[in-house]
This record gives C-alpha cells, sequence and structure tokens, in this order.
C-alpha cells in the first residue's frame, strides 16, 4: 500500500469555496495585511472626505446667514414702510379735520369787513391814537374792534403756520403785504400792550409770522 505524499500548503493559498447559496465565492485563510503605504492612502482620503464635508457645511451655513440676514432687512423695512405708511395716512386725516378752519382763515381776509379794520389800521391809527399813550385795552370800543379783528386774525395765521398746519410761503404770498404793514401799525401797540397786561407773549404768533414774511418776502415767492 502506498504512502499517501502531500505537500504542506501556504496559509496565504489555502482557500474554502463557499456554498452557492452563500454567494460560492472563494475565501483565502491567512490572507495578508494592508501595507503602510495602502493605510496612509486611506487615510488621505477619508481626511480629504472629512474636509470636503465641512467646507460643504460651512458654505451652508453662510448661505443661511445671508437669507436669514436678507429676510430680517426685508422684515424692517416694511415695517418702516408700515409705519411711514401709518404716519402720512394719520397726518392727511389731521389735515382733513382742518381744512374747514382753514379754508375760512383764507376766505375771511378777502371779505369786505376785513378789508376795512386792515385799511383802518394801517392808513388812521397811528395818528388818531399814538402807541406810546395806548396799547388795546384803553382804545376806545370801535378802534379796538378794528385792531382786534386784524391782530387776532393773523396771530391765529402765525399759529397755524407755526405748527407746520400752514405753509409758511403760502402764507407769505397771500398775504405778506398785509403783514407787514399792519405788523409795523400794531407793533408799538402790542409792545405797549404787553407791559399793561403784563405778558412778554403777548401776540407772539403774530410776530413770528411777520419775522417770517420779512425773511420770505411775498416778490421773493414769485
Amino acid at each position: 500500500m502506498a504512502a499517501n505524499s502531500s505537500t504542506p500548503l501556504n496559509s496565504s493559498e489555502l482557500s474554502v469555496r463557499l456554498p452557492s447559496y452563500l454567494g460560492g465565492e472563494s475565501l483565502l485563510y491567512g490572507f495578508k495585511p494592508p501595507t503602510a503605504e495602502t493605510v496612509r492612502g486611506q487615510t488621505t482620503r477619508e481626511t480629504r472626505h472629512g474636509l470636503d464635508q465641512v467646507q460643504r457645511d460651512d458654505a451652508v451655513n453662510d448661505i443661511s446667514l445671508i437669507i436669514n440676514a436678507c429676510a430680517l432687512a426685508f422684515s424692517l423695512l416694511a415695517i418702516i414702510i408700515s409705519a411711514t405708511f401709518a404716519w402720512r395716512q394719520l397726518r392727511i386725516m389731521e389735515y382733513s379735520n382742518l381744512l374747514p378752519m382753514i379754508t375760512d382763515v383764507f376766505a375771511k381776509f378777502g371779505t369786505a369787513t376785513f378789508r376795512q379794520h386792515r385799511e383802518y389800521i394801517i392808513s388812521k391809527l397811528w395818528l388818531e391814537y399814538p402807541s406810546e399813550e395806548f396799547g388795546f385795552t384803553k382804545l376806545p370800543d370801535q378802534i379796538r374792534d378794528h385792531v382786534y379783528a386784524v391782530a387776532l386774525f393773523f396771530n391765529t395765521v402765525g399759529i397755524l403756520v407755526a405748527n407746520g398746519m400752514i405753509d409758511g410761503l403760502a402764507a407769505s404770498s397771500y398775504m405778506g403785504g398785509s403783514v407787514i404793514k399792519t405788523w409795523e401799525r400794531l407793533e408799538p401797540h402790542i409792545r405797549h400792550e404787553r407791559k399793561i397786561r403784563p405778558d412778554e407773549n403777548y401776540m407772539a404768533h403774530y410776530e413770528h409770522l411777520a419775522c417770517l414774511v420779512r425773511e420770505n418776502p411775498p416778490s421773493a415767492n414769485k
């Protein structure tokens, strides 16, 4: 009986074939471990992949910040526009409420009665009643009616101008000449009346209106 001779197998060459239901592939026993170069290459690829992922994440974060900043800016802009629109609507409502009074003021300026009051002050008051002796309260009733009608009217216009309800240039263009002429006649009486009351601010808006008209005379508004 002949003896069976066999050649020892190297562990790296020893293999076994898997059954067909497991894929039928051969698995090697005693495979060689990966080399240092292979490990370094794998590590380099993983590092690059990690850096690329970090860069992509940073880019996404930057885009998100930009989008959020733009959204915030648009929100603030919308709030500003809404507030401005609401403020303008409020001003329009205020002007609408004041419009009848403003219309009456300008209409009164052109009446025959007001012209008579104005002409008396410009032409006769300073001759008949010297300012150093009379304020307003010491004038006769009929003369005081002329004085108060004009002074109170222009003081009211001055209040409207000072509060931005009437444009100062518009008032100067429409009645600037009358404001200056009547103020020149009434100023000494008003200053004397301030001492009688005493009230340093008496007819102050009339004075302010006269100063405004002097700075922007009617001829400069044409």
